[in-house]
């Protein structure tokens, strides 16, 4: 009872100082304020026609600045001062630095959340209009999954605006890392995006494994990394270019199996769609192994029609007998593997066919036929990889060719042990016997 009177003892002494109608100081001096969760505080400064300058001391917040002699704050600067904020769609409760007009934020300040995020920029009232933040919580949906984090970054109207960072995890733990571009909240525009749960198109089956690269509007768009394990339990990665989610352009598909084709070449949509010297590198990925040079592969991609040609069984009339080296033969390539750095077209006559496949080079990859073929000594062996197919094609029987020899490689006989042979492509052959 006594506090009660010695408060309206006080507010009496102000309201009598300021019908004065002339400044008059106070020093620590108990003045009613009515706000919200606040009836007083220790006044210093001066009060002249009913309107309080200085400083006036709550329990844990400090206001300096005029007010009126009714205790209402009218403008000025604040510290610590308990406020609400509004961000990313939700009020925050925290502490404001700034300065204050009829008892509100206005203007640039500095607002602490007692969830530890910390907004600096302009604030009219309970909204965030445009600054930075600092570990703000928040969550983004992504891929139709939910992600729980913190955000750093520009805001503009609560939202995350510009360029900014969200790094969050999924209710199953999985991590998602944006750093980019935002709009109204949104991710937008370029950036780079680290996801463990990315569903894309991976020959034709949606798969889901990890990204690393850059993106555009949160999506795989740029170079970037894919790792995942197929539905064989085989686990593979992607390296190279992407467009709107999927693996598009340039890149590396490679497997962690030793009987898997590396597929390096032209991506389309998540599918490998290689032109055909791309995909002839690819074979060499495999048994018998060859990697084509740089003049082997401007050589072959000179000549297109190697992989259009409707028929192959033109060896007689081939186009390429007026580009025919004919001093030189496989033979020579045995001897010296030298000579095939330089790509020229030879003639091959009657090698008998020991095995033959026709079909895609690969999954998903275009369709050869792939012939090994021996001289009757044994001793000259050809791997011949032709575009396409061949008719009346079989073990036993004989093929005469015109080809460019490539690389000498070595594959394992159906003994189990290894033979050399001469790696060719060739461009028209003949099948006899």
């Amino acid at each position: 009872m006594r506090k009660r009177r010695i408060l309206w003892t006080v507010l009496c002494g102000f309201l009598l100082l300021a019908l004065v109608g002339c400044a008059q100081p106070a020093e620590d001096r108990v003045v009613a304020v009515y706000m919200d969760g606040f009836t007083g505080a220790a006044f210093t400064g001066t009060v002249e026609n009913g309107v309080g300058n200085g400083v006036l001391r709550f329990a844990d917040w400090i206001y300096e600045g005029t007010f009126e002699e009714n205790g209402a704050l009218l403008a000025g600067e604040t510290d610590n001062f308990p406020w609400t904020l509004v961000l990313v769609g939700e009020e925050m409760q925290g502490r404001y630095a700034g300065a204050l007009e009829t008892g509100s934020p206005v203007g640039r300040g500095v607002f602490r959340c007692d969830n530890g995020a910390v907004f600096t920029g302009k604030i009219r009232g309970m909204a965030a209009e445009e600054g930075c933040v600092e570990a703000l919580p928040c969550s983004v949906v992504w891929q139709q999954v939910r992600y729980t984090g913190c955000y750093d970054g520009p805001l503009e109207n609560g939202l995350p605006n510009g360029e900014g960072r969200f790094a969050g995890t999924s209710a199953a733990g999985q991590s998602l890392t944006w750093e980019g571009g935002w709009t109204a909240g949104e991710m937008t525009s370029a950036g780079t995006l680290s996801a463990d749960r990315l569903m894309t198109p991976v020959e034709g089956r949606e798969q889901m494994g990890t990204y690393a690269g850059q993106a555009v509007n949160a999506l795989p768009e740029g170079r970037g990394d894919f790792s995942s394990v197929d539905s064989q339990g085989v686990s593979y990665t992607y390296t190279g270019t992407w467009k709107n989610g999927s693996m598009d352009g340039q890149g590396t598909l490679t497997y962690a199996a030793a009987d898997r084709f590396v597929r390096t070449g032209t991506f389309t949509e998540g599918s490998f769609t290689p032109t055909w010297v791309e995909a002839l590198s690819v074979l060499g990925t495999g048994e018998p192994r060859f990697t084509l040079t740089r003049a082997q592969t401007d050589f072959l991609s000179a000549h297109p029609e190697l992989w259009e040609a409707e028929s192959r069984e033109n060896f007689y009339n081939s186009e390429y007998n007026a580009q025919l080296d004919r001093q030189y033969r496989l033979r020579n390539c045995l001897q010296d593997p030298d000579t095939m750095a330089e790509p020229r077209w030879l003639t091959q006559y009657s090698l008998k066919i020991l095995d033959v496949y026709t079909g895609p080079a690969f999954t998903g990859g275009p369709v050869i036929t792939r012939i090994t073929a021996t001289d009757d000594s044994y001793q000259l062996v050809a791997r011949i990889i032709v575009p396409g197919t061949v008719d009346k094609v079989a073990c036993n029987r004989r093929i005469s060719f015109v080809g460019v020899p490539l690389q000498l490689s070595t594959y394992t006989t159906v003994l189990g042990t290894e033979n050399t042979c001469v790696i060719v492509v060739a461009g028209d052959v003949m099948i006899s016997g």
